[in-house]
Parts: structure tokens; C-alpha cells; sequence
């Protein structure tokens, strides 16, 4: 389990999601050409979170993709999108709060622990 699968699942994000790339071309920018995962990855949620009212289906999609990566992916993975993806979900009664209620199984458990 490495960095590099945590950089290889934001390429994938990136990949299957054309409108993140402006993203990682900002994060690029401003981080000199290197890739910082877990800041990288809160910019995804704060994205995923301006999908919440705007485009449902790509949100699931996305959401759907994390779900596996959490169940699938190395501990080093995992603990990318816990950290700087699930920790920074809105809490309820915030805006963007209806994103929790679209996780999928892997998401919720790392919710709630």
C-alpha cells in the first residue's frame, strides 16, 4: 500500500470525471507540480458536495467509485478517502448535508466510526 495507489485512485477520479480535472490542474499549480493526496482528495469533496443539488447521477457515480475504493483499496487508500473525504462530509442540518444519505455501504461504515 503506497502513495501511489492513493495519486493512482485522484487519476482515476480524474479520468472518469472530466470536471474534476480542473482540480488537479489547480492543485498542480499551486502545490509546484506535486500531487498531496489528502489535500487533493478535499478538494473532491467539496466538489462531490456542489453535485449534491446539480448533477445527482455524476455525484453517484463518484460516490460509488469511493464506496469501492474503501472496500477494495490498501489501507493507505482507505484511509485517504476516510481522512480528507468522509470526515469532511457535512454534518447534518448543514447545507449539503443530503450527500450522507447517498453513501454507499463502506462510506457509511467509515462514518460511523
Amino acid at each position: 500500500m503506497s502513495r501511489g495507489e492513493q495519486v493512482a485512485l485522484l487519476g482515476t477520479i480524474a479520468w472518469r470525471f472530466p470536471a474534476f480535472v480542473r482540480f488537479v490542474d489547480e492543485h498542480l499549480v499551486d502545490m509546484g507540480g506535486e500531487v498531496l493526496p489528502h489535500l487533493l482528495m478535499a478538494d473532491c469533496e467539496r466538489w462531490a458536495e456542489s453535485l449534491v443539488d446539480n448533477d445527482r447521477p455524476q455525484l453517484a457515480r463518484l460516490l460509488a467509485l469511493l464506496d469501492e475504493a474503501a472496500g477494495g483499496g490498501g489501507a493507505d487508500v482507505v484511509n485517504l478517502v476516510d481522512v480528507s473525504f468522509v470526515e469532511n462530509l457535512p454534518y447534518d442540518g448543514e447545507p449539503n448535508a443530503a450527500i450522507r444519505d447517498l453513501l454507499g455501504p463502506r462510506l457509511r461504515a467509515l462514518l460511523r466510526h
